[in-house]
């Protein structure tokens, strides 16, 4: 019970962490709630951005140089210290965008990450009581002109207060809640790759159990994103398969998913079978569905232990049925009785007929 309150707790605390997130779609002057504060982008400070853009910059990369402004207008009665962050766009667990200071594993084919682009991607700031000041933070790019693709990433304000911990070149703790941020993308080659262009832009990655964002058990499979692309408002299809009895098992269909450029995204199929995981092999395919008419087929074999049925099974209330195992027993108990009984009267009968012999 133990285990399983804890696992209750956890999966609330990784919803309600998701919910908090900003996405892709974050406009950057929202004011919000008890954060008065606000947030924009300052494109003077910003060369080549295009101005089609409004709440976000979109970034023409031209050299190896470039920096990126914003504006923090501080609306309260008293000077406000804050705290500048550049963070790395990556796919949540919810198949969306996501922009916030988790660093969560990275699609081994990406090449640049914009948080380590950002040459002081951490600035703690003060800003005057009703004032609005523009700061600036200094990228340093890559020196290979044959790269083409996209970095995405943003630029998070967080309203410090003298609970927080700020430790230059540490990992920085926050514990106020408040943030305002604004999505970048810094479009290297000159401009943004056409989706439709991406030659076989999805693989499979690591295929496990595991929990499910709802907590229960669930088969997890990385979609993995290999392209330096956005790929946006697409629909996957999953199943799983018995590989010996083929068999389908169990499907899931999520729509409007959109992954960050080289992301992993966890792909979740719920294992909904009353009697938990059973060992074996099984087969996970993945149909998606682009925007256009594009569309990819993806399948990968893979096993579930009995080790990993078993300890995920116990995390979840669901105890091993042993059933079939005192029917074997009983079964073979009777099978013994009989061939004993058998024995036995031969062995009688063939003692009161080697008597009867000797009479």
């Amino acid at each position: 019970m133990e285990n399983i309150r804890k696992f209750v707790i956890s999966s609330f605390l990784l919803l309600m962490g998701i919910i908090c997130t900003f996405n892709q779609t974050l406009a950057a002057q929202v004011d919000k709630p008890g954060a008065n504060f606000v947030v924009t982008p300052n494109r003077d400070l910003t060369p080549n951005s295009n101005p089609e853009h409004n709440n976000n910059l979109w970034i023409t990369v031209t050299g190896t140089e470039q920096t990126i402004g914003l504006n923090i207008d501080n609306k309260s009665d008293k000077d406000g210290d804050f705290l500048i962050v550049a963070n790395s766009a990556y796919t949540g667990v919810d198949g969306q965008i996501h922009y916030d200071l988790r660093a969560p594993e990275r699609d081994e084919t990406q090449l640049y990450n914009f948080r380590y682009l950002v040459k002081d991607n951490e600035q703690r700031v003060t800003v005057p009581a009703n004032t609005k000041q523009s700061f600036k933070l200094n990228l340093e790019l890559p020196q290979d002109s044959s790269y083409h693709g996209q970095v995405l990433g943003a630029v998070t304000v967080y309203q410090l207060n003298s609970q927080d911990k700020f430790k230059k070149g540490a990992k920085t703790e926050i514990v106020n809640r408040f943030a305002v941020g604004f999505p970048i993308a810094l479009n290297f080659g000159g401009s943004e790759i056409p989706v439709n262009s991406l030659k076989d832009p999805f693989k499979i990655g690591v295929v496990q159990p595991g929990f499910g964002l709802r907590g229960g058990l669930a088969i997890l499979a990385q979609l993995r994103n290999t392209k330096p692309a956005q790929m946006l408002d697409f629909t996957v299809k999953g199943k799983i398969t018995d590989v010996k009895t083929k068999r389908v098992l169990f499907r899931a269909k999520n729509e409007g998913v959109q992954m960050a450029p080289n992301s992993i995204y966890n792909y979740q199929i719920y294992w909904t079978a009353k009697d938990g995981l059973k060992a074996g092999t099984y087969q996970i395919a993945l149909d998606i569905q682009m925007p256009g008419k594009d569309k990819y087929h993806l399948k990968k074999n893979f096993t579930i232990t009995p080790s990993q049925a078993a300890k995920l099974n116990e995390h979840v209330g669901i105890k091993p049925d042993y059933r079939w195992l005192y029917i074997l027993l009983a079964v073979i108990a009777l099978i013994l009785l009989l061939l004993l009984t058998f024995f036995i009267s031969r062995h009688q009968r063939n003692k009161h007929d080697q008597k009867k012999l000797m009479n």
